[in-house]
């Protein structure tokens, strides 16, 4: 009695891990989040071509509650401690909260979609209409932050 044995081999390619450079860009949304027809929703879209550009890592994090400012601070602040290197705001609150505390963190890159906001040091303001020019604010902060 011979006994045989047939092993099957599956090789299937390695799933590759997408490979990030260690800068994150965060959005703040209000509570609609990124939502469709949302300027949040194109800041969005942008933050993930630039992410494919530049291999950075994104995240986005939407208010809880009413848009005001006092609302939008602490998470705000919960985006600087995640160590976010550049954030985007969009939204009555997360846009007033930003603009009153950038220059509190001035190794962050803020970038606000509201063109009535003045610029800072650290602080750029987009039009909500203007994707290229978030497309090129974007990567230059990105690209500064991983030098």
């Amino acid at each position: 009695m011979v006994a045989v044995s047939l092993t099957l081999s599956l090789r299937s390619s390695p799933t590759r891990a997408r490979q990030y450079t260690a800068t994150t860009a965060c959005l703040l949304t209000d509570a609609t989040g990124t939502a469709p027809g949302t300027s949040a929703a194109t800041a969005w879209s942008e933050m993930q071509k630039a992410s494919l550009r530049s291999r950075a890592k994104i995240q986005y994090l939407p208010i809880n509650g009413p848009s005001t400012t006092q609302n939008a601070v602490p998470y705000l602040n919960t985006l600087t401690q995640r160590q976010c290197a550049v954030i985007v705001a969009t939204g009555t609150g997360p846009v007033a909260a930003t603009a009153g505390n950038a220059h509190r963190y001035p190794t962050i890159t803020f970038i606000v979609i509201d063109k009535d906001q003045p610029q800072q040091h650290n602080l750029v303001s987009v039009s909500a209409a203007n994707n290229a020019q978030l497309q090129a604010v974007l990567q230059q902060a990105i690209q500064r932050h991983d030098a």
